[in-house]
């Protein structure tokens, strides 16, 4: 990807010259919202976990709240699960369903991997608004 996000420099970037998921070859259909643990869109989240050989976890939590000043964990505002050619996005309070849980798990458990930034964080609020306490 020709663009100057990936060039050594210091200062405010050009707004024309900002990744969007074209860059990477997705298109807006492929962004998919997750609002209801029982819809088809959740069973799609679902199989895509399952088949997945490496996935990529971000979340938006409330503002001001990282790991250092939580009392308590607490569920994502949003969870962002990221494939090679989907993503989907979760509504952090909605994602308690049993199957997604056994197949997050059996992801995990078969050492694949989770790629993310500040993974610690995100992966506690992410398996915290799965319903994993």
């Amino acid at each position: 990807i020709d663009n100057s996000l990936f060039k050594d420099y210091f200062g405010p970037s050009n707004p024309t010259e900002h990744l969007s998921l074209k860059d990477f070859g997705i298109e807006r259909n492929q962004v998919i919202w997750v609002d209801n643990t029982t819809d088809k869109e959740m069973e799609e989240l679902i199989s895509e976990i399952a088949q997945a050989e490496m996935l990529a976890i971000d979340t938006e939590s409330i503002v001001g709240k990282n790991k250092l000043e939580r009392t308590k964990c607490e569920p994502a505002s949003l969870v962002q699960i990221a494939f090679e050619k989907k993503i989907f996005i979760l509504d952090g309070l909605k994602g308690k369903n049993k199957k997604l849980q056994e197949t997050f798990l059996d992801f995990i458990a078969k050492g694949k991997p989770i790629l993310g930034h500040a993974i610690g964080n995100d992966l506690d609020a992410t398996l915290f608004s799965l319903g994993f306490t």
